[in-house]
C-alpha cells in the first residue's frame, strides 16, 4: 500500500469509527511554542496480537501517535492527551493551548439549619508534574493560567481566607485574610488577580419544597474582592445584591479584557462594572462579555491569529466566522469553549457513535477544526450536562 492510499484510508476511518481511548494519548515532544499549529501524529497500538493502525486527521496532517501506559513523564504535558477510558478522566486532558484543569462533582448535604441543604463540591485538580487529577478537599477552587497554582477556599462557605496552592507539591504557599467572606473565585486573564464574590451567608443553601422544587436561602451578595496575588493584598468593593427580594448565588466574572467584571442576572445598566464596582454604561458586549459557556474570561472569542471569531449564533449547531471572508462555519457541537490553536477549538459536543452531534444527554469535550471537521474525543460522555463539571484553563 503506498503512502497516498494509506493516508486516504486512515482519513476515511477517522470519520467512520469511534476513536479508541488511547489514540490521542500523547505527543512525544513537549510543546515548544504556545501558539504554533497543532499537529496530531498518528497512533500505533497492539490488539490481540495484531497491529491496529488508526489515524487522527487534524489540520490536514496525518501521522502516527504513539500510545503510552501510565502517567505522563514529569517535566510537562504534551500537546494532545485524551482520556476517554475513565469517566470522569483520571489523566490530565490537554489540547494545544487548553487543559482541563479541574473536575468537579456535586452532592447535596444537610446544612446545620434544620430542613435545609447545601451544595458540596468535590474537586479533582490537575497535577502538572504527574499528569493526573488528584482529589482535593477544598470547598471552592480555581486554577490559574499555566496550571502551576490554584486559589481555593477551605471549610464552610463563605470563607474569610483564600489559600494559594502549588499544584506540583500540593502545598499552600500563602493565605490571604479577608474582611468580607467570599464564596467564589475567578482568575483574571493575565493571572495576576483573583476576583472573589462576597456574600453575607452561604449562597448554596436550598430547602426542598416538593418534587424538583427548592426554596433558595436568604444569603445575599455584598460585593466583590480583588486579590493581588503577588502582593497578597485584598480590596473589597461594595455592590448591591443582584436580587433585593431574594438570595442565592450570583457570582461575578471577569470581562474578556480583564478591565471589568460582569454580573449575572442583572439589568443591562448594571451588568458590567469597572474594577471599583461602578456600572459601565454603553459597554461593548464583544469586549465585556465572558465566554459563551464558561464563566472564565481567560479564553478569547477570537482565534490566536485573529482570523476566526466564535459567533453568538442562536440555536444549534454552533458557529465560527472567518473574519477574512465573512464565511460562517458550523460545528456539530453544543458549545464552542476555547481555541486550542489558530484553527482548532475545544467544544462540548455529543459523544455517541460516531463522535459528533449535539446530544445533551451524552456529551463530552471534543477537539475539532473551525469548520466542524475532524472531531477527536478528549473525554468520555457525560450523562447530561450536570454529571460532572469541568474547568478549562489556558496553558
Amino acid at each position: 500500500m503506498n503512502d497516498t492510499v494509506l493516508a486516504e484510508t486512515l482519513q476515511d476511518w477517522s470519520q467512520e469509527v469511534e476513536v479508541p481511548h488511547d489514540l490521542a494519548h500523547r505527543v512525544l515532544a513537549r510543546r515548544q511554542a504556545r501558539r504554533r499549529r497543532l499537529v496530531v501524529p498518528a497512533v500505533t497500538g497492539l490488539a490481540t496480537a495484531a497491529v491496529v493502525v488508526a489515524a487522527l486527521v487534524v489540520g490536514g496532517t496525518v501521522g502516527p501517535v504513539r500510545t503510552h501506559d501510565g502517567p505522563p513523564a514529569s517535566g510537562g504535558l504534551g500537546d494532545l492527551h485524551a482520556d476517554t477510558t475513565h469517566n470522569p478522566p483520571q489523566e490530565v486532558v490537554v489540547a494545544g493551548d487548553v487543559a482541563l484543569s479541574a473536575i468537579v462533582t456535586y452532592a447535596r448535604v444537610a446544612a446545620p439549619t434544620d430542613g435545609w441543604q447545601t451544595l458540596q463540591r468535590r474537586y479533582a485538580v490537575a497535577n502538572p508534574t504527574t499528569g493526573r487529577y488528584e482529589p482535593r478537599s477544598w470547598t471552592y477552587a480555581a486554577v490559574a493560567p499555566g496550571l502551576a497554582t490554584a486559589a481555593m477556599l477551605d471549610g464552610p462557605l463563605p470563607s474569610s481566607q483564600v489559600g494559594f496552592v502549588d499544584l506540583a507539591t500540593g502545598k499552600v504557599t500563602r493565605w490571604v485574610q479577608l474582611d468580607h467572606p467570599v464564596a467564589s473565585l475567578a482568575w483574571s486573564p493575565d493571572g495576576s488577580t483573583v476576583l472573589a464574590t462576597a456574600y453575607d451567608g452561604d449562597p448554596d443553601l436550598e430547602k426542598p419544597e416538593g418534587k424538583d422544587s427548592f426554596r433558595t436561602g436568604d444569603a445575599k451578595r455584598t460585593g466583590f474582592v480583588l486579590i493581588d496575588v503577588a502582593a497578597g493584598t485584598a480590596a473589597f468593593h461594595s455592590v448591591a445584591s443582584a436580587d433585593p427580594f431574594g438570595g442565592g448565588r450570583a457570582d461575578f466574572g471577569w470581562t474578556l479584557d480583564g478591565d471589568g467584571v460582569r454580573s449575572p442576572s442583572a439589568p443591562p445598566e448594571e451588568k458590567y462594572l469597572d474594577l471599583q464596582g461602578r456600572p459601565v454604561t454603553g459597554a461593548d458586549d464583544g469586549a465585556y462579555n465572558t465566554n459563551l459557556y464558561l464563566d472564565a474570561a481567560q479564553f478569547s472569542l477570537s482565534s490566536p491569529d485573529g482570523r476566526f471569531t466564535i459567533t453568538r449564533a442562536s440555536g444549534l449547531p454552533t458557529a465560527i466566522t472567518d473574519n477574512q471572508t465573512g464565511t460562517v462555519h458550523r460545528q456539530p457541537a453544543l458549545q464552542v469553549l476555547a481555541w486550542a490553536d489558530d484553527e482548532h477549538v475545544v467544544t462540548l459536543a455529543g459523544c455517541s457513535k460516531p463522535c459528533k452531534g449535539t446530544s445533551e444527554f451524552r456529551n463530552g469535550l471534543v477537539l475539532m477544526k473551525y469548520d466542524g471537521t475532524d472531531p477527536v474525543r478528549l473525554t468520555g460522555p457525560r450523562k447530561g450536562l450536570d454529571d460532572w463539571a469541568f474547568e478549562l484553563t489556558p496553558r
